[in-house]
């Protein structure tokens, strides 16, 4: 199927504070899509642009869970390093 020339509609609805739309099956299936799945959605001009197989860029706050966690169990990762 060529996306280029495929339109499909739907219609926004709502869920919680968040507006929602459905992706068609067909899409999804072609774009090998399932739930769970992260997904990038930007703006261009008036038009939505979603990216699919991204991955949500690292934050300073998750390299410092990191950094904790490496803390927490420095002496532990040490014990199972030398056995």
């Amino acid at each position: 199927m060529d996306r280029s020339k495929k339109q499909t509609f739907r219609k926004i609805g709502k869920t919680g504070n968040s507006l929602t739309i459905t992706i068609p099956t067909e899409i999804s299936k072609e774009l090998n899509l399932n739930k769970g799945d992260i997904i990038g959605i930007s703006t261009q001009g008036h038009d939505i642009k979603l990216e699919t197989n991204v991955q949500p860029p690292v934050t300073t706050n998750d390299v410092q869970d990191i950094n904790d966690l490496i803390a927490e169990y420095h002496e532990t990762m040490n014990i199972l390093k030398e056995r």
